[in-house]
């Protein structure tokens, strides 16, 4: 009987010579098996969908006994959103998502004409009222247009402004009422104004809005063109004493060292700056005493400014921080000069 061919050689050593020692060498190689990495195999799946997409086309028949029983014809496509809507496919799911959400806004709020929400959180704006004024919370929602705060009951539109009027954002940590420090977002528009927000993620916030501004088309060709230069020393919270017809008060707002504007302070609510003191008109920052300055706010330290016109009265947690702030404005002549002559 005829040997089968696989088996003669198998039997038979090698022609180059005699066999080695260790296993024999196999004429075939084994069937290929099945290997698994799970976490090389599920980043790299996850890659490819996310970024590139594969596409199905599948034509399969399930017989029992040799007789066709199912067919199955496939054609299918897998990708992240963002290749499938580049590519042109489910545009309309993405629309109707998006027609949802603008109807899923509450009483009160409207968007105008190709205007979407780019994120909402939680969070609050600050209104300035006697006598010290209060936080109304809300939701805190950033379009493609605007920056707003709006509260769902009662139905309130509790501050907004466009995208192509905010000048500044910033975040500043803040002594609440409870002794803890809280970020504060800083938000100035373009007539001088500023207005204190909160928000659940203010990180994520600033960059998002810093994002939908250079994107807008609320800016100017020139402000899109020209990358925005950041001339921001210092910013925080600041006491301001505003001389009155009854005598100094002290009000609580928003100070900022800024090398081109100078120093700027803001009372919370106010849509102007107070104080305005160029860089040139700084000629000493020094930390007073209880003879200059009276009835300073509990747990804060005063702090003088001496300008060409009188002297600015300030108070801080940190007067120091303050100081070494408002002395990188001071231009090096002015200070020299000024010394000299004191």
């Amino acid at each position: 009987m005829p040997r089968d061919p696989d088996e003669s050689l198998r039997d038979e050593p090698p022609r180059d010579g005699p066999l080695r020692d260790g296993p024999p060498r196999r004429a075939r190689s084994q069937p290929l098996t099945p290997s698994r990495d799970s976490e090389s195999t599920l980043s790299r799946l996850l890659d490819t969908l996310l970024t590139k997409g594969v596409y199905l086309d599948l034509d399969a028949i399930i017989t029992v006994a040799e007789v066709p029983l199912i067919g199955i014809s496939l054609r299918a496509a897998l990708a992240g959103m963002e290749t499938l809507l580049e590519y042109g496919m489910m545009d309309d799911w993405d629309e109707r998502t998006r027609a949802w959400a603008r109807r899923s806004l509450p009483a009160g709020l409207t968007l105008g004409e190709h205007e979407e929400v780019v994120t909402r959180m939680p969070g609050s704006a600050f209104r300035d009222e006697p006598p010290n004024g209060f936080w109304q919370p809300g939701t805190v929602y950033l379009t493609t247009q605007r920056l707003i705060v709006h509260r769902r009951e009662p139905a309130a539109l509790l501050w907004e402004a466009p995208l192509g009027r905010i000048s500044h954002v910033g975040i500043v940590s803040e002594r609440t009422a409870g002794g803890e420090d809280a970020p504060r977002l800083i938000v100035g528009t373009d007539d001088g104004g500023t207005t204190r927000l909160t928000a659940a993620r203010p990180d994520q916030l600033r960059g998002l809005l810093e994002q939908a501004r250079s994107e807008s088309g609320g800016e100017t060709t020139e402000r899109r063109s020209t990358p925005a230069r950041d001339t921001t020393v210092g910013e925080g919270q600041l006491w301001f004493a505003e001389a009155r017809s009854g005598g100094a008060v002290w009000r609580r707002g928003t100070g900022r060292c800024d090398r081109e504007r100078g120093f700027t302070w803001h009372g919370d609510g106010d849509r102007r700056p107070a104080v305005r003191v160029p860089p040139s008109d700084i000629l000493t920052a020094t930390l007073g005493n209880g003879r200059e300055i009276a009835d300073v706010p509990e747990g804060l330290q005063p702090l003088i400014v001496e300008t060409p016109h009188g002297v600015v009265r300030l108070a801080a947690a940190e007067p120091g921080q303050w100081r070494g702030w408002l002395e990188l404005l001071t231009p090096e002549e002015v200070g020299h000069e000024h010394a000299q002559n004191r």
